[in-house]
This record gives structure tokens, sequence and C-alpha cells, in this order.
């Protein structure tokens, strides 16, 4: 009896540690926070910021601070133009031998999401491109900036068409676009990992 009475009090002693352990906390995953890059093709140096907003205000050196949503941006068809003008026009009255030539202006605008949306990768530089048939800019590694594989929408600008590669440093497939792409079709979606810029 006294057996029988120990197991059954360990048992039941076990089985109330275990009903009355705390449970152990699964946290929910958390969404990814968006990011919102600029890249000097210049100098090559890329800073991130939280909002979309943040990012052209720090292209244009805050000229331009009232920017709608990347998705609405994405949707004016004369958004880069506006910009482009703005930034021209204040360098032009610095007055500097050629400063507007000199101006960084926006080139392409890469978005995770179809439709403009999600994060975002604005690349910049002095001047548009020239329509020579060379290379006017390029990234050659899209993972450096957080951005390999993840491109699904982009806005041409600056007299630039995009060729994006499947590959770092250029290599593997390619896709080549001439005019702002609400969706970059089902063989470059989220495969982008270089780009050129003619």
């Amino acid at each position: 009896m006294r057996v029988r009475t120990a197991v059954t009090g360990l048992v039941a002693a076990a089985c109330a540690g275990v009903l009355m352990s705390p449970a152990t906390a699964v946290a929910a995953p958390q969404a990814e926070r968006e990011s919102h890059c600029i890249n000097n093709s210049g100098t090559q140096t890329t800073t991130c910021y939280g909002t979309f907003r943040e990012a052209v205000a720090a292209v244009t050196g805050s000229r331009v601070t009232d920017v709608p949503t990347q998705a609405k941006a994405g949707k004016d068809k004369q958004f880069i133009n506006k910009l482009n003008a703005s930034i021209k026009s204040s360098a032009a009255k610095k007055g500097s031998f050629g400063a507007a030539n000199q101006a960084n202006y926006i080139r392409v605008i890469l978005f995770e999401d179809a439709n403009y949306g999600g994060s975002s990768y604005i690349n910049y530089g002095p001047g548009g491109c020239r329509d020579d048939g060379f290379w006017n800019g390029h990234h050659d590694n899209l993972s450096q900036v957080n951005f390999n594989d993840r491109t699904s929408s982009l806005k041409t600008a600056s007299n630039c068409y995009v060729e994006l590669f499947s590959a770092a440093y250029f290599q593997g497939a390619r896709q080549f676009y001439t005019a702002d792409t609400s969706y970059v079709g089902n063989a470059m979606n989220d495969q982008a990992s270089s780009f050129g810029l003619t």
C-alpha cells in the first residue's frame, strides 16, 4: 500500500507540476520592416531610411519633402521628372559653372512589390543616361544593399533604360525595361541581383 500511495503521490505531483508550469510563450512572427535605400552611383555609397519620403528628401537635398506614398508616386508618370526638375533648378540657382549638369538625378527606383509597393531602392547619379549604347550606371551586386532577389516593379527616369540580371556581376538571365513597369514579369520577379543603366 505504501509503495502504491507513494507512486500515486509522485505521479499526482508530476502531473500537477506540468499543469501548473507556465506555458512557454511563442512569439508571433514579426513583419519585416520596409527599408528605402538610396545609392549614389558616383560614390557607390548607400544610405537607408525608414520611409520612402525620407529617402526622396535625402536624394533631393530636402528640397522635396511632400512626397506621396511610393505606390501613388509610382503611378504618377511625371513624379520623377518633377523631382529631377527640382534638383536641376536648385543646382542652377547656386550659380556655379555647370552646377545643373553635375546635379544628382534619380535614374531608377526598384520596388519590392508589384504596383510600386514595399521597400524601395533608389539609384541616382550625376546627370541622366546619355543614350549612347554604353552603360551610364550600374550596381553589380544588389545583395550588398539588401535588395537581392526582391524587385517586382520599377520606375525608370532621366532617359535611362534598365537591364536587370538574375545573378550578381551581370550574369544569368536578363531582362530589359524601357519604361515604368508595375510588374517585371514572372521570369524576373524576385530574381534581380544586378543591373545596368543605358
